[in-house]
């Protein structure tokens, strides 16, 4: 599989992706929201992992993006947060 990770702690994407890595899988590793979108946008992937806490543009954002622009890869959301809301 062709993974993206979009997470802005570099140890925790690191770990992710090294993980990922050696099940197999392709990784691309982006570190904040504008990045990963870009390439979530004009690259091609089995599968977004996404941190919803991230710089420049924030996971809910992202995916609200994605999502208009028809791109409908599975995301996978992973956060820090210890609340979930969208509003």
């Amino acid at each position: 599989m062709k993974l993206l990770i979009v997470e802005d702690d570099i140890g925790i994407s690191y770990t992710n992706a090294r993980v990922m890595q050696d099940e197999g899988h392709k990784v691309t590793e982006c570190h904040n929201g504008e990045e990963g979108l870009h390439h979530a946008l004009y690259g091609e992937f089995d599968l977004i992992i996404l941190d919803i806490m991230l710089p420049k543009v924030d996971g809910f954002t992202f995916i609200q993006e994605l999502r208009k622009q028809r791109v409908d890869t599975p995301i996978i959301c992973l956060t820090a947060k210890d609340g979930w809301t969208t509003g």
